[in-house]
């Protein structure tokens, strides 16, 4: 997904579209989260079909798209032979593949299975056969005893038109736990408190209100393109 916002970006001129058109081409994404707005918004402008997959290193690949058939889908694919998949009750991915790798070097790898099932941390549920993420375990927050799934919040943000990018966590100020939302805007919003939560709770419940709004430049991204969260809490507790 990184790469293909950089795409986006340098390609002002739209060449990229005229070059694929005299190619055969086969685009398949993975690593991190694609969001539907830019798989939706790279697939207008290029032609082309995004294929995800879904996989860990400890694991290998657990599903993939093969065609076009998923094209109004925004799962991660369906099932590979011989994946066996189970969620716990906060719906936790369970698995269990025939290439499993075979342990940790540097932590106890008991500490990450239940049986024979490895716990990969990622949220998620299966429909008609399709695998879909819906975010990760580590990253929920728990406010007035409901889940509160950041990825949505990202997401319901992008499909707004109104922010370009977005990062959502909790952080703990003054012994209370508060969301904060990072976003870099796409056009100039007037409070945007009051507008974006406006969008939040209509969309998702009064749950998903945002404690503070944070403008910026930029969203921090690792070595693999995944959001840097951990940077930006401790850019933000360095400036309180």
């Amino acid at each position: 997904p990184t790469m293909l916002n950089i795409l986006m970006t340098v390609d002002r001129k739209g060449k990229g579209a005229d070059y694929l058109k005299s190619i055969k081409s086969t685009f398949c994404i993975g690593t991190a989260p694609l969001f539907p707005q830019l798989k939706k918004e790279f697939e207008a402008r290029y032609g082309v079909e995004l294929l995800q997959s879904y996989g860990l290193s400890e694991t290998l690949f657990i599903s993939t798209k093969v065609n076009d058939k998923d094209t109004d889908k925004d799962s991660v694919g369906t099932l590979l032979k011989e994946v066996h998949l189970e969620f716990s009750e906060n719906q936790e991915i369970w698995l269990d593949v025939p290439w499993m790798f075979l342990g940790y070097s540097n932590e106890k790898t008991e500490d990450y299975f239940e049986g024979q099932f490895y716990m990969s941390g990622d949220l998620g549920k299966l429909e008609e056969d399709h695998l879909y993420i819906t975010g990760r375990k580590k990253d929920l927050i728990v406010r007035g005893g409901m889940n509160i799934s950041p990825k949505q919040i990202e997401e319901k943000l992008l499909e707004s038109g109104l922010v370009k990018e977005s990062a959502v966590s909790s952080v703990v100020e003054k012994c209370e736990e508060i969301i904060i939302c990072w976003y870099v805007p796409a056009e100039i919003i007037e409070n945007p408190g009051v507008v974006l939560n406006g969008l939040l709770m209509d969309k998702l419940g009064k749950a998903y209100k945002v404690d503070k709004f944070i403008c910026v430049k930029e969203i921090p991204k690792n070595l693999n393109g995944k959001v840097d969260k951990e940077r930006l809490k401790r850019e933000y507790q360095h400036d309180c």
